[in-house]
């Protein structure tokens, strides 16, 4: 069961996918009454914790990651509020162990069920309508943004909010 309140971690597009992304995203919720929220793929989320201690654990965590590519692909859904129409993100070995650096960090179980994903609308909608909608926007989102920075932030899911706590940097490789 999800928390109403909660912190995640995300990884944001910026630049031309985020100005392709963010379009869509607004114009969802607005036609279909959905909330709205920045382009975003959660790295972890669902944890709780004293909010200076998360910020800590953050700034930790930007120490020990080094930027990587975050691969989107197509557009899929499923039956789910928060998976309710999304774009896949490819399970890359880069992405998949700053996962499993950022449970590490924060103390989390393994999550095996974790399905990496930038969601386009939240929502209980029939699959008539996600159907439609793919047909409109399109299948194919194969294109890629580079993780520099990672995000913590604040989810109040009672009122669909979602706040930005704490931006950070990602290493750059070396």
């Amino acid at each position: 069961m999800r928390l109403k309140f909660s912190y995640s971690i995300w990884l944001m597009p910026t630049g031309t996918v985020n100005e392709k992304l963010s379009p869509i995203i607004s114009k969802l919720s607005a036609k279909y009454n959905s909330p709205k929220f920045q382009p975003h793929v959660t790295l972890i989320g669902g944890f709780t914790g004293d909010e200076q201690d998360l910020i800590n654990k953050t700034e930790i965590l930007s120490k020990k990651l080094k930027c990587f590519v975050v691969k989107l692909t197509n557009v899929h859904y499923l039956d789910q509020f928060f998976r309710s129409l999304f774009i896949c993100v490819e399970k890359t070995p880069e992405l998949m162990n700053a996962v499993k650096v950022a449970r590490g960090v924060f103390g989390l179980p393994e999550n095996k069920d974790y399905i990496p994903h930038l969601s386009l609308m939240y929502g209980d909608f029939t699959k008539e309508i996600k159907e439609v909608i793919i047909k409109d926007i399109g299948k194919d989102f194969s294109t890629s943004f580079r993780a520099n920075k990672i995000h913590l932030v604040f989810n109040n899911e009672q009122d669909n909010i979602w706040a930005k706590i704490k931006e950070l940097p990602i290493k750059i490789n070396a």
